[in-house]
């Protein structure tokens, strides 16, 4: 019962703190091919987190300076991790609705990113929080509820077959 109060108050919170700002008119042409620093939001689901390395490794390929945010019990899990920056975070830089702390939001403000790509598939408050609080000029996620407020690039996912939706996701950035 605690637990959906919670939820709802973060949601709330996550609403009102991050839907609420202006978005401007943004031009798409050659973004990916322009920037140079991108940050990953990690996804938290296990069959996500494993599919999701393709477009990763894309991006490494072609000289991007790549910083991946995730727990850090999953920092060990990142296959040649000395190629990334990892910007980890632990249950104690969660406020008690399960959003991130200031400290968090202060290790999450150190740097402005070209691009965010957020590739969680399903609608989270806490992974919607943090893509809200990183400073980035393109933000990228998959088609959720109320995605549209924060992303600037949407892509529709499967969470039912996410290496596809990873594929389809990397195809669609490649044009840029």
């Amino acid at each position: 019962m605690f637990e959906n109060i919670k939820k709802k108050i973060a949601s709330f919170i996550v609403k009102r703190k991050y839907f609420s700002q202006k978005r401007e008119i943004k031009s798409f042409s050659g973004f990916i091919t322009n920037s140079h620093y991108m940050i990953f939001i990690m996804p938290s689901d296990e069959k996500e987190f494993s599919n999701c390395f393709d477009i990763i490794k894309y991006f490494q390929i072609h000289k991007k300076i790549i910083t991946l945010f995730l727990p850090e019990f999953d920092a060990n899990l990142i296959p040649d991790k000395d190629y990334y920056r990892l910007i980890t975070y632990s249950a104690d830089e969660l406020n008690r609705f399960g959003l991130p702390s200031l400290v968090l939001k202060n290790k999450l403000n150190k740097n402005k990113y070209d691009v965010l790509i957020d590739l969680n598939l399903e609608e989270d408050n806490f992974h919607t929080a943090i893509a809200g609080e990183i400073s980035a000029k393109y933000r990228i996620g998959a088609n959720k509820k109320k995605s549209s407020q924060i992303f600037d690039f949407q892509i529709n996912c499967s969470k039912n077959n996410p290496e596809i939706s990873y594929r389809n996701l990397l195809n669609s950035l490649q044009m840029f």
